[in-house]
C-alpha cells in the first residue's frame, strides 16, 4: 500500500492471512539477486514471525512441512531454507522457541520443535539436561493424559518475552 513501510506491510499481511498480531517478528534478509525472477529485477525484503500453530486461523493457503514443500515460485524455497537456518541459530542463544509452543507444553513437544527446526534428532536425555540447566521453564501441575503412556508432565516458560541467553544451548 502507498505510504506503508515494508515492515508495516508485512505485519498487515500477516494479520490478514493468519488473524494474529503481537507476535515475535523480525526482518530476515533482503534478497536482490538479479536472476531471482525471469521477468525482471525484483527485490524482496523478507520477514519471519514465530507463532504457535494453534493460534493461527489461516484465511488462505495451507500449512506445509518446511522440509517437504510443494513446488514454489522463483527462489522462495531458498528464502524458507534461509529462515529455518537463521531460526536454528537463534534457538542456540535465545528463548524464542516459546513463540512456537502453547502456554503449557510437554518436554516432548519442546524437543520436537527443536528437532524440526534443526533438522536432526536430538538425544532425549541430553536435551532435557541441557535445557533444564538454562532455567527457562518450570513444571506446572497439569499433566497430559491422552498420550497412551504414563501421563506427561506439562511445562511453561518462566518468561514469554524474548531473552538472549548467557549460555549457548
Amino acid at each position: 500500500m502507498k505510504n506503508e513501510t515494508s515492515e508495516k506491510a508485512a505485519l498487515r499481511i500477516l494479520k490478514e492471512k493468519t488473524g494474529v498480531k503481537n507476535v515475535y517478528f523480525e526482518q530476515l534478509y533482503t534478497f536482490d539477486s538479479l536472476s531471482r525472477d525471469p521477468r525482471g529485477h525484483v527485490l524482496t525484503v523478507s520477514y519471519f514471525a514465530l507463532i504457535d500453530r494453534n493460534k493461527i486461523q489461516l484465511r488462505t493457503g495451507a500449512f506445509h512441512n518446511a522440509n517437504a514443500l510443494p513446488s514454489l515460485a522463483f527462489d522462495h524455497k531458498k528464502i524458507i531454507a534461509y529462515a529455518l537456518k537463521r531460526l536454528g541459530y537463534k534457538l542456540e542463544y535465545t528463548n524464542l522457541v516459546f513463540s512456537l509452543l502453547p502456554e503449557k507444553f510437554t518436554f516432548g513437544q519442546l524437543q520436537n520443535a527443536y528437532q524440526i527446526i534443526l533438522g536432526k534428532k536430538l538425544d532425549k536425555r541430553n536435551f532435557r539436561k541441557k535445557f533444564m540447566a538454562l532455567n527457562l521453564i518450570k513444571s506446572v501441575k497439569a499433566k497430559a493424559i491422552d498420550t497412551g503412556h504414563r501421563p506427561a508432565q506439562f511445562y511453561a516458560f518462566i518468561s514469554r518475552k524474548p531473552l538472549e541467553l548467557k549460555r549457548f544451548f
